[in-house]
């Protein structure tokens, strides 16, 4: 009997240890951004003011909000996220199952049991797979579990009687009795999701090159496009390399900011303007993000704002930004080193337009040309109202722009767009003559006659042409 009893032991060890090996990969090399996501659009302030007046005790269900943020802050770690959320997710299992086999010792129970903690666990990992789930909710649930196994430990019903009131009453002040805000009944991974978020969280700390290899596989999602695009921008090779993928229009290069935005899509919007250089749009796709987001508050938000007050020269700004974060323990060592570096202009802040004018976010072009007019070295922006001309098919816009701003830009995509401007405008062919190689020529004539003889089939030119501007300018299909 001991001997059954000692197998059965470390039966239970084993699969304890295998369904937490299997969390940990899982969110590890399968599902590592939603956590870090989860991370930027929350914050906590090491402060005891803070902490006193958000998780007052006289809240119903302040210690698992207090427990449950605590810990979420360090979801911005690659590898600490993943840890979390695996000893969470294996302690839930490990009471589950201890609750079950309270009620019998037989071997039925023990089945019963490990069933029981299996799905229990599932339903949990589901719902932490959730792009807004707070981790605050599975603590609150491991809280009542550890209630619930401390009142079966009671030797008598009197005594079980007495534990069962004092559970319901701690357990009420320390965990509360209903779910969450913004938790779901259940949830499941989404691969395609958690690729977006790949996308945005490292394109959220610069890792450009990360990003194009994460675009490879040509999504045709939107988010997708735009991050392609931007990281193609911050190696100066947007208009030479942006065809080499499929393009959706001008979203490809600045995501909308209306009202059938989000906060996700908000704060990737300001992105690109951040690139660029125009830290009013900037700003206000970032304040958008933010007002929108959960929880109305993030440190992703938070990090740009201090960066965008930075580079305008609004250092108090900056400071208000920048010291609440420096009370974030994941984000101190970075706040702290932008507090202390000197005040010289940045990249974003020297491409500002010295002349800011006010403009609605829709007039793209407006905007380009703002910046380009105070600042004509702004590679950046030339890159992008270049490639706002093409991608909405805009030639006369794109004649007047590349004359004005674009003379000292030389690639293959500019090249076939200037011999359509050419050809139905012979007045510039003696001026850009000399900017179009010869074999681009040839091309052109060829595709010209590819298309007379088949009479414009696409089948037929997309071998050859897919990724160049001339197949784009015949067959995409332009929305108003």
């Amino acid at each position: 009997m001991q001997q059954k009893s000692s197998l059965s032991t470390r039966i239970g060890w084993m699969m304890t240890l295998l369904g937490a090996i299997t969390v940990f990969v899982f969110f590890q090399c399968f599902y590592p951004y939603h956590l870090m996501h989860r991370e930027q659009t929350m914050l906590f302030l090491n402060n005891a003011d803070y902490i006193a007046q958000h998780y007052a005790p006289d809240q119903a269900g302040f210690l698992s909000r207090l427990v449950g943020d605590f810990m979420q802050q360090f979801f911005y770690y690659l590898m600490a996220g993943p840890a979390i959320v695996t000893v969470v997710l294996t302690l839930i299992g490990v009471l589950s199952y201890q609750i079950v086999r309270k009620f019998s010792d037989k071997n039925w129970n023990q089945y019963l049991a490990y069933a029981v903690a299996l799905c229990y666990m599932l339903w949990e990992g589901g719902r932490e797979c959730l792009p807004e789930y707070p981790l605050a909710s599975s603590v609150q649930e491991l809280g009542w579990l550890g209630l619930i196994r401390l009142v079966l430990t009671a030797k008598t019903n009197v005594g079980r009687l007495g534990m069962t009131t004092a559970a319901l009453g701690l357990g009420s002040w320390l965990f509360g009795f209903s779910s969450l805000p913004n938790t779901q009944l259940y949830g499941k991974p989404d691969m395609i999701v958690e690729h977006q978020m790949a996308l945005d969280v490292e394109a959220s700390y610069g890792h450009w090159k990360k990003v194009e290899e994460l675009t490879q596989d040509n999504r045709p999602y939107n988010i997708d496009i735009y991050y392609h695009n931007l990281a193609l921008a911050m190696r100066n090779a947007l208009t030479e390399k942006m065809f080499e993928r499929h393009q959706n229009q001008q979203i490809g290069l600045f995501l909308p900011v209306n009202e059938k935005g989000n906060y996700f899509l908000f704060s990737a919007a300001g992105e690109a303007w951040w690139a660029v250089g125009d830290l009013t749009m900037a700003e206000h796709a970032t304040m958008l993000g933010m007002i929108f987001s959960p929880l109305h508050t993030g440190t992703r938000n938070l990090r740009r704002l201090a960066e965008i007050n930075l580079a305008k020269g609004d250092r108090p700004a900056a400071m208000k930004y920048l010291r609440l974060l420096q009370q974030s323990i994941p984000h101190r060592r970075w706040a702290e080193a932008r507090m202390q570096q000197p005040e010289t202009q940045s990249y974003q802040a020297e491409m500002q337009s010295a002349s800011d004018t006010l403009r609605l976010a829709s007039q793209t072009q407006r905007s380009l040309r703002n910046l380009l007019d105070s600042h004509p070295d702004n590679i950046r922006a030339v890159q992008y109202l270049m490639a706002y001309d093409l991608l909405t098919k805009d030639m006369l816009s794109f004649a007047d722009d590349f004359e004005q701003y674009g003379m000292h830009m030389t690639d293959r995509t500019l090249e076939e767009a200037m011999l359509i401007v050419m050809t139905s405008r012979p007045e510039m062919r003696d001026r850009w003559h000399d900017y179009v190689q010869a074999s681009t020529y040839r091309d052109f004539q060829t595709f010209n006659n590819i298309f007379e003889q088949s009479n414009g089939n696409p089948k037929i030119l997309k071998a050859q042409f897919e990724n160049t501007y001339w197949y784009y300018m015949q067959f995409a299909q332009i929305s108003e």
